[in-house]
């Protein structure tokens, strides 16, 4: 089992998002209710007093609620070589502050985030055999996508794990922004 910290969705936001499910038939969609904006990874972690500390260091955190908004439509090709479609996430200062505060605790525990650019989005499909035109038709219907600004009122430890056909989050901990 791996871990990663994120952001849950406002239901609403997930029920506008999961309106593009299926616009692709051959991908396959995530659930609407696995919808989250990934902050930190952590990586497997089997040691369970190394994760009751990374918790009690979360819980201490005091950051403050904050606002984002979607700003559209992107794809990018995974490692994979699969077609990933995603939504982009304003990436706000408050955002950014939340992910540098995350990353501050867990580099203290020895766990190194992530050196990639980061790039707030939320994952909705993935799939392979897409033609680019499909691609391009894609992103010119849905470019425009946005939602109005929703308020973040807490980040969370979620665990995840691969099956044959897909890949569940649970949440394991919810941390409340002041």
């Amino acid at each position: 089992m791996s871990y990663f910290i994120g952001l849950s969705l406002p239901d609403h936001i997930s029920s506008h998002l999961s309106t593009l499910r299926g616009s692709l038939p051959a991908l396959y969609w995530n659930d609407p209710d696995t919808y989250h904006i990934p902050l930190c990874h952590l990586g497997a972690i089997k040691n369970d007093m190394l994760m009751s500390e990374i918790d009690i260091e979360l819980e201490r955190m005091n950051t403050p609620r904050f606002e984002l908004d979607i700003q559209g439509v992107q794809h990018n090709i995974l490692p994979t070589g699969e077609s990933e479609f995603s939504v982009i996430v304003s990436s706000t200062p408050a955002l950014i502050h939340l992910k540098k505060k995350i990353e501050h605790i867990v580099q203290q525990f020895e766990i190194k985030p992530s050196k990639k650019r980061y790039v707030p989005k939320i994952a909705l499909a993935k799939g392979i055999g897409i033609s680019e035109e499909q691609i391009s038709n894609w992103l010119y219907q849905y470019n425009l996508f946005k939602t109005k600004s929703f308020e973040i009122l807490q980040f969370s430890l979620f665990s995840t794990y691969h099956t044959k056909h897909s890949v569940h989050y649970d949440i394991q901990s919810d941390y409340m922004l002041r």
